[in-house]
């Protein structure tokens, strides 16, 4: 449970896919679907007292801009900003990360999804990535959050792979996760 620290905002993120872009640029949405994985872990979050944003690029064309508002107007209590990424969300991901990053270069970033899961050592490599989560990320998630709200290790929690003193560490799966 949050403690009385000020910070006690996440921000989620599942960026455009490419199959999406053209669509949304063209006004025509088509199919929507909703990054279900990334609805769990805001909703676990929320349950954990966290205040929760998320941000869908499949579903809003425009969505970049008002990301980048509100962790500027909410950098201070921001504890991290999450990303949801797929294969074909690659391209918008690193164009966000590193928007987000010029803005407000010391948020911890988090990456969790299909990507990070079957190639976690390879995305926690990139400079701009803090911490990857590479499996379930439900209760993961407001461990993180925990975690770096009390400036504790992240040794300790399952499904994490990120650098410790210049160096990857990974850390084992969760025993539901290894089922």
């Amino acid at each position: 449970m949050p403690s009385n620290n000020s910070k006690n905002k996440i921000v989620l993120i599942s960026p455009t896919s490419d199959d999406f872009r053209i669509s949304l640029l063209e006004g025509k949405a088509g199919y929507f679907f909703p990054p279900m994985g990334l609805m769990l872990v805001a909703q676990t979050l929320k349950n954990a007292g966290y205040d929760v944003t998320v941000f869908d690029g499949n579903f809003d064309p425009n969505y970049k801009e008002a990301i980048l508002e509100t962790i500027v107007e909410h950098s201070s209590n921001i504890i991290f900003v999450g990303f949801y990424l797929a294969f074909l969300q690659i391209k918008d991901f690193v164009d966000l990360l590193e928007s987000i990053k010029l803005q407000c270069p010391k948020i911890a970033t988090v990456v969790g999804g299909p990507f990070p899961s079957v190639f976690p050592e390879m995305t926690a490599e990139y400079e701009l990535i803090d911490i990857v989560c590479w499996g379930d990320g439900a209760q993961v998630s407001v461990q993180v959050a925990d975690s770096i709200r009390a400036h504790r290790d992240l040794s300790e929690i399952p499904n994490l792979c990120f650098k410790k003193n210049g160096q990857i560490q990974k850390n084992p799966k969760s025993i539901s996760d290894s089922l």
